[in-house]
């Protein structure tokens, strides 16, 4: 019995030795679209996120094939950004702790129900775990340009106050009335209820009873309008009533109206203090921009990029 399992075990180490070695699987070469410091970004990834936000165009030639090019030209634009700002926070360390990631997709998918959100995420060429992923960079690029570009950002008061006074226009408060009408089909209906106004019926009778307009059941209330709003000829009109005085018949393209004039309120200029808060949002975001394309032009003139404009073209 014990020849017999030591001839069985010799049996063994004979074929096992003349066996061939076993050969490690060699890894397939990613077909790159672009390289940024040996980083590659994958021509089928990039194929995915084009995809996924494609002009929806039927005819592929002159303005729609340039518009096609000038997309993917974007796209993949936005991919070495990408890669530059991941490698850069990564540098500083800066990372996303995975309870801040989930309350980040708690936050995103609020308004998708399970198979909507999965509907979705399919669309755009990903799963659930690569979804994710896409939005840890989010994340972690924001942080990173939270710290290194945005909090450096300082505002004066002599820069607001500079803007304010470059800028008027964007400080005034634009003339505007507060406005009601009858719009109705045809002319002679039009005097009809024009008529019935001057006898006491009230405007917002009439609006709910004949008005074909969107707010006839608001009795014809279309709030607040400011002056340029509103097509030239019906502008002039109403403009130059005064308040609580009704417009005679104005045709247009959509029919005939009445208007009611319920309010009225001047151009002014807003004072400096009435509108500081909003000059710093649009200083801030001025020069927080500034920063991170500055920012930008110095990561890609650092960096190593190549792109294989061949695979590029052949994308349609």
């Amino acid at each position: 019995m014990q020849k017999r399992v030591l001839y069985i075990a010799l049996v063994f180490s004979l074929m096992a030795a003349c066996q061939k070695p076993k050969e490690e699987p060699v890894p397939q070469k990613v077909l790159a679209i672009a390289t940024v410091n040996g980083t590659a970004i994958p021509f089928e990834t990039f194929k995915k996120a084009y995809l996924a936000e494609r002009l929806d165009l039927q005819n592929a030639d002159g303005p729609v094939a340039s518009a096609r090019q000038l997309q993917k030209e974007n796209i993949l634009q936005n991919k070495i950004d990408e890669l530059l700002l991941l490698d850069a926070a990564k540098k500083l360390q800066i990372k996303v702790k995975d309870e801040e990631l989930e309350e980040y997709f708690k936050i995103v998918t609020s308004g998708f129900d399970a198979a909507a959100l999965e509907n979705e995420i399919a669309a755009r060429g990903q799963t659930l775990a690569s979804f994710k992923d896409t939005l840890r960079k989010n994340l972690t690029i924001s942080h990173y340009l939270t710290q290194e570009v945005y909090a450096r950002v300082d505002v004066s008061e002599e820069e607001l106050l500079a803007s304010y006074q470059a800028h008027p226009e964007k400080y005034t408060q634009m003339e505007a009335i507060k406005l009601r009408q009858i719009l109705v089909p045809g002319e002679a209906l039009a005097q009809e209820v024009h008529e019935s106004l001057g006898k006491g019926t009230k405007f917002e009778d009439a609006a709910a009873k004949y008005s074909i307009a969107s707010e006839s059941y608001q009795g014809g209330d279309m709030g607040w309008i400011r002056r340029g709003n509103l097509p030239q000829n019906i502008e002039d009109v109403v403009f130059s009533l005064k308040t609580g005085t009704i417009s005679p018949v104005v045709p247009s393209d959509y029919g005939y109206h009445i208007f009611l004039v319920e309010a009225h309120t001047p151009a002014k200029e807003l004072k400096f203090d009435q509108v500081k808060a909003a000059i710093e949002r649009d200083v801030r975001a001025q020069k927080e921009q500034e920063a991170q394309n500055t920012l930008m032009e110095t990561l890609h003139s650092a960096a190593s990029i190549t792109i294989n404009k061949q695979l590029l073209e052949q994308l349609d």
